[in-house]
């Protein structure tokens, strides 16, 4: 299933140059992205210690306090609402590609300033939406309310004088309905109507009117009851109830079509700039990485001094990118494994057909360095086992449907497409498991013609029963001394 898989072997090495090229040095190892940075211990500090840490400037540490601010505010605001499967299908993309080169190679004040007004754009898309949703909401508790009552009032005159107000009895609550009842009735000598009518829920929606002498105590008792009283929109408060029923629902109409409206705009937005916005937060990640990683190196007076891992095999390639920069010499040299007291960092360095099997093993940490990496063990071992078990061809080709599916479907991600390839092999074992053992959709296949190459494991009665169990017990022992 391909070359033997191991753990790539690392190098300790460190950089020493001139300080004035650190910044070049430091955007070479960035763009190469092979090397591991590890911090350089150095006991004290003070202006006559030879060697001392690199601190970030002012400047410095207001642009990272910035670049986090930004990074943040993209993701929650930009990044957070473009559909997984576009970020998925857009992240290894030409398009991102182009983008993240483009802006990698802007200043910081470019690049801090187009991703304020692309966030300012997301921002007016979303206080546009709450704002929307807001009303929308409050109106829709209206119309509910308005719709339960409005078969009470088509019913019943309601006089000139009476003032009425609109309450809702939730259902853990429906013995105050009475109590209000008898105290309006009470406290404006009978001169009320009290319409109700049953709610989604159990609760109960009543309509309480009074005569506007009694206006402010009936209103104050309501109050201070803790009744939920509901307030129509200012708008319609001095409208007759059936015209501000049709307003209502008018509103509400034409609210939710500019939900639907703002929702296309919002869609068509972050599909077109999802690209921006993950370039921008690439850059802004980097270049706050980049002004993190400062601290963990060292200078001279006139030279700086970065330690770190790269994978041995990788660090011609580094020395290649990196000598180029300075006509000073760039002393780029290995330091033995004992002069450093962290372990190396684990890099895996997979065959194309093993790749797809890290996913399997992604929950369990990585092995140590030095120690054998599992994933061609489980590559070899899993796919065999998994067709044993299952050994049928239609379910096998259902399987390779779905590995079909999921390898080449263009929506797919890293770990579908990851895991297609893992269910291709367990299909193709269980294809041939299946003709090993002649089932098709289990004895569906004997009726076709089907027989099997080497013995059905359906056998349960006849002359062969025990010969079926003592060879397939002989294939689990050999399955597992060969595991």
């Amino acid at each position: 299933m391909g070359d033997e898989t191991v753990i790539e072997i690392m190098s300790f090495i460190e950089i020493v140059g001139p300080k004035k090229v650190f910044d070049s040095v430091l955007d070479a190892l960035q763009q190469t992205g092979v090397m591991h940075i590890e911090e350089i211990p150095i006991a004290g500090e003070s202006k006559t210690v030879f060697l001392r840490k690199i601190h970030l400037s002012e400047e410095q540490t207001r642009q990272s306090q910035t670049y986090e601010e930004l990074a943040k505010l993209l993701v929650e605001d930009g990044i957070a609402h473009i559909p997984r499967l576009l970020v998925s299908r857009l992240i290894n993309s030409e398009e991102f590609t182009s983008q993240y080169q483009q802006w990698s190679k802007c200043d910081d004040l470019d690049v801090v300033a187009n991703a304020r007004k692309v966030h300012a754009q997301v921002r007016s898309f979303m206080r546009r939406r709450r704002n929307l949703d807001d009303d929308v909401r409050v109106l829709a508790v209206y119309e509910e309310l308005a719709e339960a009552l409005a078969p009470l009032v088509e019913n019943t005159e309601l006089p000139r004088e009476y003032e009425f107000v609109g309450v809702i009895f939730e259902r853990r609550n429906l013995s105050a309905r009475t109590l209000l009842k008898e105290h309006i009735h009470k406290l404006t000598s009978g001169q009320c109507r009290f319409l109700h009518t049953q709610l989604r829920g159990g609760r109960v929606a009543a309509l309480v009117g009074f005569h506007t002498q009694y206006a402010r105590e009936s209103r104050q008792f309501i109050t201070e009851a803790g009744v939920s009283e509901i307030h129509g929109p200012r708008q319609l408060r001095d409208k007759p109830f059936e015209e501000a029923l049709i307003t209502v629902q008018k509103d509400l109409s034409r609210l939710r079509g500019e939900q639907r409206k703002l929702s296309g705009q919002m869609q068509e937005f972050f599909t077109t700039k999802a690209s921006l916005l993950l370039a921008l937060k690439a850059v802004c990640d980097d270049r706050l990485s980049r002004l993190n990683a400062v601290s963990n190196f060292a200078q001279t007076d006139y030279a700086f001094i970065i330690q770190g891992w790269v994978p041995t095999l990788r660090l011609k390639t580094l020395s290649t990118r990196i000598r180029p920069v300075s006509q000073n010499p760039i002393v780029i040299h290995q330091l033995h494994s004992r002069e450093t007291v962290n372990t190396p960092p684990v890099r895996l360095s997979n065959a194309g057909p093993v790749r797809p099997f890290e996913q399997l093993l992604a929950l369990f940490p990585l092995p140590r360095y030095g120690t054998i990496d599992p994933t061609s063990f489980v590559a070899a071992f899993f796919p065999p086992m998994f067709g044993l078990m299952l050994a049928d061809i239609g379910y096998g080709l259902l399987l390779a449907a779905g590995a079909l599916f999921l390898r080449f479907r263009r929506r797919s991600g890293k770990l579908a497409r990851a895991l297609g390839a893992v269910m291709a092999w367990c299909a193709f074992y269980t294809i041939i498991f299946g003709f090993v053992f002649g089932e098709l959709f289990g004895t569906f296949g004997h009726h076709l013609g089907l027989r099997p190459i080497w013995r059905e494991r359906l056998v349960l009665d006849g002359p062969d029963k025990t010969g079926a169990l003592l060879g397939y017990l002989l294939l689990a022992v050999a399955v597992g001394v060969a595991h």
